[in-house]
């Protein structure tokens, strides 16, 4: 209950103030047929976020998948490859 209060305050924040809010969190180390119960803490988080993106990689992998889902997006899954050189997904 606590993460649902929490995060409602912050999205009623970036909605008065037109911006957005991002929130970082681990993943479950357990593997689960829905990606969206991967995510660590509760289930008020992904109740009150309008969109989620979870970054889903091997350990010490320079390829991953970027599933995408939400209100106001088409849920997707990008194959991501990590650059090195300049510390970032493409």
């Amino acid at each position: 209950m606590l993460d649902f209060n929490v995060l409602g305050e912050l999205q009623r924040l970036a909605m008065d103030r037109h911006c957005c809010v991002l929130l970082i969190t681990h993943n479950r180390k357990t593997e689960t047929d829905d990606v969206v119960e991967s995510i660590s803490g509760s289930i008020g988080i992904p109740g009150v976020v309008d969109t989620i993106m979870i970054l889903k990689r091997k350990r010490g992998a320079k390829q991953s998948s970027l599933y995408v889902t939400g209100r106001d997006v088409s849920e997707c899954t990008w194959n991501m490859q990590f650059n090195g050189e300049c510390g970032a997904w493409s």
